[in-house]
């Protein structure tokens, strides 16, 4: 569960409600195009599809920090198959660099999630140029961008 601090505790002492680990994280949100910083049109970024579920969660699982779920995959295809998430990635010699992902989009808002690069892939402006592209893509569309993040360098994209 993500939400301001005061209001998750709310939800803690609910009996039978199991949330998991508590981790505190801080809160990005893109309401304009200001957001959006130099170009990156030289960085390909690929929109995935079903066909990239597997290399997806194989990028996450190679990601020290990350805590991937044992139904991740199933979760991340039924957010594509449903249009309430979407992934955009990069990659080199056919091996995915860099990725990122939405969840819980609907018509105001989506979520950005999985931020994500190959620690050899690292300080390449992989992860920051996909995030451009999503800033454009989900203001486009009329919706607000937010990014609840614990990493400070995550939060710096």
């Amino acid at each position: 569960m993500s939400g301001k601090s005061d209001i998750v505790e709310k939800f803690e002492g609910i009996d039978g409600l199991l949330l998991g680990k508590k981790q505190v994280t801080f809160f990005a949100e893109c309401l304009t195009d200001e957001c959006l910083g130099g170009n990156t049109d030289d960085v390909k970024i690929i929109k995935a599809g079903i066909e990239d579920v597997d290399q997806i969660i194989e990028l996450r699982r190679s990601i020290e920090e990350f805590h991937i779920r044992s139904d991740a995959r199933d979760m991340l295809l039924r957010a594509m198959e449903t249009g309430t998430g979407r992934s955009y990635y990069t990659a080199e010699n056919g091996v995915m660099t860099s990725c990122v992902s939405t969840t819980a989009e609907n018509s105001l808002s989506a979520m950005i999630v999985g931020v994500c690069t190959r620690k050899e892939n690292r300080r390449q402006g992989l992860a920051t140029a996909i995030m451009q592209k999503f800033f454009q893509d989900i203001l486009d569309e009329g919706k607000t961008l937010c990014l609840f993040y614990d990493n400070p360098e995550a939060g710096r994209i």
